[in-house]
């Protein structure tokens, strides 16, 4: 949600992995990004999220990276990541730590690092991950962009990759509180070679009596059996504000090498940029 005046900004990206992972299995996190400009003030926030392409067996490695920057006359930026793993992690168990920095200042960027890295050691059957989501936003004469990218490997071998991400961008204009939460929970009753996913993606920005509001939801399946690769991710993002050019490019690209399901949706005043970005592996999800 975006509103104009003395509303709060906040961002919530939730990713779920799994806390018994057996072998071959990787769940893996979440990228969330926001920018917001105002006054000839950019805040950029870029996040990436990295897997290891040779990792151990049975093991999961988990990188994630955000980066908030708000400037704004009086604008506190605050972020707080919460990563739930295991502390005392042993062989198909993950180990998360994580870092949090909050920074709050008159016309002064506020920069907030999380980082949380799992083992670094996966073998056979793993995936590589590198995605990067960058939304920037623009107050006056807006150019709003987003451009959200997720790779996985294109030879991906037996009981692959379960990939979601959340990202909830939301802005305020006067007197802005910048709020992101980050949430990663893992799943304690998953059995073998099965994965459940579910995002929602809901970006709401209202200005002067305007309201724009986009809902995305992305599903993976929830008994996926071996040999099945399953990814999905929806990026969702809405900027409406005087002359407004709010462009949109989402690209997921799976197992299959999906050249479809992309969608560069650009409005001019009065702008609902909107756009949904799906690429399906080998079960071909729709």
């Amino acid at each position: 949600m975006v509103q104009h005046r003395s509303v709060p900004a906040q961002i919530t990206a939730k990713a779920h992995g799994q806390t018994g992972l057996s072998r071959d299995r990787t769940s893996l996190a979440q990228d969330s990004t926001s920018m917001v400009q105002h006054h000839s003030v950019l805040a950029q926030i870029t996040a990436n999220a990295h897997g290891q392409t040779g990792l151990r067996q049975d093991r999961t490695s988990l990188a994630q990276d955000s980066t908030l920057m708000v400037q704004h006359h009086p604008v506190p930026a605050e972020i707080t990541p919460n990563t739930q793993g295991q502390t005392g992690v042993s062989r198909n168990r993950r180990s998360l730590a994580q870092d949090t920095h909050r920074w709050s200042n008159i016309s002064v960027p506020a920069e907030i690092t999380a980082k949380a890295h799992g083992q670094t050691g996966l073998s056979r059957d793993r995936t590589s991950l590198a995605q990067d989501t960058t939304s920037m936003v623009q107050h006056r004469s807006v150019l709003a962009q987003i451009t959200a990218k997720a790779h996985g490997q294109t030879g991906l071998s037996r009981d692959h990759t379960s990939l979601a991400q959340d990202s909830t961008s939301i802005v305020q204009h006067r007197s802005v509180v910048a709020q992101i939460t980050a949430t990663a929970h893992g799943q304690t009753g998953l059995t073998r070679d099965h994965t459940s996913l579910a995002q929602d993606t809901t970006s709401m920005v209202q200005h002067r009596s305007v309201l724009a509001q986009i809902t995305a939801k992305a599903h993976g399946q929830t008994g996926l059996s071996r040999d099945h690769t399953s990814l999905a991710q929806d990026t969702t993002s809405m900027m409406q504000h005087r002359s407004v050019l709010a462009q949109i490019k989402a690209k997921a690209h799976g197992q299959t090498g999906l050249s479809r399901d992309h969608t560069s949706l650009a409005q001019h005043r009065s702008v609902l940029a909107q756009i949904t970005a799906k690429a399906h592996g080998q079960t071909g999800l729709r």
